[in-house]
């Protein structure tokens, strides 16, 4: 997922070419999520003082879901991408070199909702499907 700050920033075509190179891109979508999705995204931050935050800055715009498919997809692209922090990110990482947290890997079915919404939206479902019955 990238967040609103990638794509605010222009971002977004740097990044998706790092992806690509590790990466097959099978699906992608811009959508906008609203505060429940959100919330729901955010769960496991429900009794952090920032989650209020973090909720806001996901809604603050459009956010694109991405549909990765590689060899140990989930593992590769959290390496590829770095720590949370920028600053903590090992060199070479996509958020140390870009200074960006806005990044999120996830195999979240809540998104799904979202991407149901015109003929299958590019495969989406298929893919989310897949990535969400695969064991990691």
């Amino acid at each position: 997922m990238l967040k609103p700050e990638a794509i605010k920033r222009e971002l977004v075509g740097e990044i998706i070419t790092r992806l690509e190179k590790k990466f097959t891109i099978v699906a992608m979508k811009m959508i906008t999520a609203t505060k429940e999705e959100a919330e729901k995204h955010y769960h496991d931050k429900k009794d952090e003082d920032s989650f209020q935050e973090v909720v806001d800055c996901i809604c603050a715009g459009p956010i694109i879901l991405l549909c990765m498919e590689g060899e140990y997809a989930i593992l590769s692209a959290r390496n590829l991408i770095g720590a949370t922090w920028p600053y903590n990110a090992h060199p070479s990482t996509i958020r140390e070199h870009m200074l960006v947290i806005s990044l999120t890997i996830s195999y979240m079915a809540l998104w799904i909702k979202n991407l149901q919404t015109t003929n299958a939206d590019f495969g989406f479902l298929n893919c989310l499907h897949k990535s969400i019955n695969t064991t990691w």
